[in-house]
C-alpha cells in the first residue's frame, strides 16, 4: 500500500507514515494498493554486479561508494 506521495529530502523517498497506532493496520482510505502481480509492478530490484549477465543494470558498489552516490544524490 502506497501512502503519502509526499517527498522525504533525508530519506530519499516518500514520506512514511505509520498505520493506525492502536492496530497497526492499514486502511484502504486514501492509500494506493501496488499490485506486484501486474505486469510491469515487479518488486524484485535491480542486479548490480561486475559479471555482464542478463538485468544487470551496474556495477557492484561497496558499503562507502553507495552511501556517497546517496548523498550525491541528495545534493541535485
Amino acid at each position: 500500500m502506497l501512502g503519502s506521495a509526499e517527498y522525504d529530502p533525508v530519506k530519499v523517498g516518500l514520506v512514511a507514515e505509520a498505520p493506525d497506532q492502536t492496530t497497526g493496520a492499514y486502511s484502504d482510505d486514501g492509500y494506493f494498493i501496488l499490485r506486484t502481480s501486474t505486469p510491469g509492478n515487479s518488486n524484485v530490484g535491480h542486479e548490480f554486479s561486475n559479471t555482464k549477465s542478463s538485468g544487470v543494470i551496474g556495477p557492484a558498489l561497496d558499503t562507502d561508494q553507495r552511501k556517497a552516490l546517496i548523498e550525491f544524490l541528495k545534493s541535485m
